[in-house]
């Protein structure tokens, strides 16, 4: 399964419902979804609505699974909207809070925030990237 959402993460505009489709076989199989499979499965919903994106955290907290550095980067670049972003990775805090980040909806700037603190707040050890989205989320207001 979790193969099959790593395809939808490259694929096409609707991967995000491809993605959730073969995510709900896990349950329909009797089988159990690892970080691996949450963390493909956050990368396939890059282009999601925000709360699609956000229901993977809660359902990964309901299932206790624990976040790691992967899954905390790769869902955050969810959370913002993806490409982009992960395509400014070299770049400092501060470009990212003035070329990026304006214009995001500031809904997603709070879920980002409030993604960080509780990664944070779990004992995650974030990616040089997540500190740096952190920091232009700081300069932001978030």
């Amino acid at each position: 399964m979790t193969s099959a959402i790593r395809a939808c993460w490259n694929s096409s505009r609707y991967s995000d419902k491809a993605a959730r489709y073969f995510y709900n076989l896990f349950g329909e199989l009797g089988l159990t979804p690892t970080i691996v499979s949450f963390t493909t499965l956050a990368g396939a919903l890059q282009s999601a609505p925000l709360e699609d994106v956000l229901w993977i955290h809660q359902e990964m907290k309901a299932r206790q699974i624990v976040p790691d550095r992967v899954f905390a980067e790769t869902f955050l670049l969810s959370v913002l909207g993806g490409e982009r972003l992960g395509q400014q990775a070299g770049r400092d805090p501060k470009r990212m809070a003035q070329e990026y980040l304006p214009y995001k909806p500031p809904e997603r700037l709070e879920a980002a925030r409030n993604a960080l603190n509780d990664f944070e707040s779990q004992g995650v050890e974030l990616t040089a990237l997540c500190r740096k989205i952190g920091k232009a989320l700081s300069m932001v207001g978030f």
